[in-house]
């Protein structure tokens, strides 16, 4: 994988998923159907700081922060600027933050997970100088 920003589709029903690579502006640079072990393995290779948009709405993007095993079976912690994510995943200032979401998502592998999340504070930044 070698854009920052892939729209993933998923068809469930043949157990083919279809990954298109686009740019900002949309055009195609790469699709590719994959079996669902094949998927699997491509999904855990996709490279942290990657963003993910929704096949079904605009308004809904995904940042990876982490992928492959290296470091599976331990607690990890992590500090974002949520600001500063919101702008590389949607290439504008964010509004008002109304909520937050954090997740771990296997389902359209065909796999199972587990995860445990610490508290989430939310700070205020310092002013850039």
């Amino acid at each position: 994988v070698s854009m920052s920003t892939i729209t993933i589709g998923v068809d469930l029903a043949k157990s083919v998923f279809s990954v298109c690579e686009v740019d900002g502006s949309g055009r195609v640079l790469r699709r590719q159907d994959l079996r669902r072990d094949a998927f699997s393995v491509w999904l855990a290779q996709v490279p942290a700081g990657t963003v993910v948009a929704s096949p079904r709405t605009d308004r809904i993007r995904r940042l990876v922060v982490e992928s492959g095993a290296a470091r599976l079976d331990r607690w990890l912690d992590y500090e974002r600027d949520i600001r500063a994510d919101y702008e590389h995943a949607f290439g504008e200032p964010p509004g008002a933050l109304i909520g937050i979401a954090v997740m771990t998502d296997s389902d359209n592998t065909g796999t199972r997970t587990h995860a445990w999340y610490g508290p989430v504070r939310l700070l205020p930044t310092l002013a850039k100088r």
